[in-house]
């Protein structure tokens, strides 16, 4: 099963590709996979990262420590990926936790540390796994 971006022309920033406006009967019609058109979103807050819409997500964590729950692995695509980038130089913490007794990489969850790093989650079909970590986003245990 292909999965296809679906783009709606009520929302302009779906259809901005390169400077170039495109109608979403055009670009639904290309069956774009999800990867190419990723969706950007900033977190400030604690709360929920979605399976369906999130897909690169710039957390900032001037406000005070976050805790991103994540999607349960068996509702989402397998190969599903997330990217995480912490944007803050603050010590507040940011922490990514998966559903229930689900892992990272066989560990609770992961922390983002310090400003600029980035880690990069894929979907395996029995956890997330990381597949690129900069400079040192670290696993912790329970």
């Amino acid at each position: 099963m292909t999965t296809v971006n679906q783009f709606n022309d009520a929302d302009p920033l779906h259809g901005i590709l390169r400077g170039t406006i495109a109608t979403a009967a055009y670009l639904n019609a290309l069956g774009l996979p999800p990867t190419i058109l990723t969706p950007l979103r900033t977190i400030t807050a604690s709360g929920v990262v979605q399976s369906d819409t999130d897909y690169i997500l710039l957390v900032d964590a001037t406000a005070g420590d976050i805790v991103l729950q994540l999607p349960t692995v068996t509702l989402m695509a397998l190969r599903r990926e997330f990217w995480f980038k912490r944007v803050d130089a603050t010590d507040h913490t940011v922490s990514l936790v998966p559903s229930g007794s689900e892992t990272i990489d066989g560990q609770a969850g992961a922390l983002l540390s310090t400003q600029n790093e980035t880690l990069r989650l894929i979907n395996t079909g029995l956890e997330l796994s990381t597949l690129g970590v900069t400079p040192q986003a670290s696993a912790y245990s329970r």
